[in-house]
C-alpha cells in the first residue's frame, strides 16, 4: 500500500488488527486483512472500511474510522466539511486528503474504463468531497465485484 504519512500506516494497521482479531475476513477473498493487499488508501477506505455496513459499524464503535486526524496526511481535522460518504457512512479528511482521494479515484476510473472520468466541479474544503466520488465509488465497486 502507498503510505502518505506515518499516521496512514498506523491507521491501516489498527484497522487490520481490529478486523482480524474480531474474525472478519477480507472480501471477496475470504482471507485475513493485510495492508499489503491494497494498492492505496482510497481503495482500502472505500472497499474495506465503508462498503460493508457491519465492518464500518464495528470500526466506528471502536473509534477507528474517524480518529480526529486525516488518514492520508495525519493532520488534525478542524471541521467536518471535508469528507467522503457512502450509504450514510462517512469518513472525515483534511482538504489535502480529500484531494488525494479524488486523484486516486480518477486514476482508478481511468484504469477501469480506459478514459478520464467525467469532468466535475473542483470541490473546495467547504463543500466536502462526496458528490461525484460517491457515484464513481459505486460504479467502481460494482465493476470490481463483477471482474473478480
Amino acid at each position: 500500500m502507498k503510505y502518505y504519512s506515518d499516521f496512514t500506516n498506523e491507521y491501516v494497521q489498527d484497522i487490520c488488527n481490529a478486523l482480524n482479531n474480531a474474525g472478519f475476513l477480507q472480501k471477496p477473498y475470504d482471507k485475513p486483512f493485510d495492508a499489503k493487499d491494497f494498492k492505496n488508501l482510497t481503495e482500502f477506505i472505500k472497499h474495506q472500511v465503508l462498503y460493508t455496513s457491519s465492518i464500518f459499524e464495528f470500526l466506528n464503535q471502536k473509534g477507528l474510522v474517524n480518529k480526529g486526524r486525516c488518514p492520508f496526511t495525519g493532520q488534525q481535522i478542524v471541521n467536518n466539511k471535508s469528507n467522503y460518504s457512502y450509504l450514510n457512512r462517512t469518513i472525515y479528511l483534511s482538504p489535502e486528503g480529500c484531494s488525494i482521494m479524488q486523484r486516486e479515484d480518477d486514476e482508478n476510473y481511468k484504469k477501469l474504463f480506459g478514459e478520464p472520468p467525467p469532468k466535475r466541479n473542483n470541490l473546495s474544503a467547504n463543500k466536502g468531497c462526496f458528490g461525484l466520488l460517491a457515484c464513481i465509488a459505486v460504479i467502481i465497486s460494482i465493476c470490481i465485484v463483477l471482474l473478480t
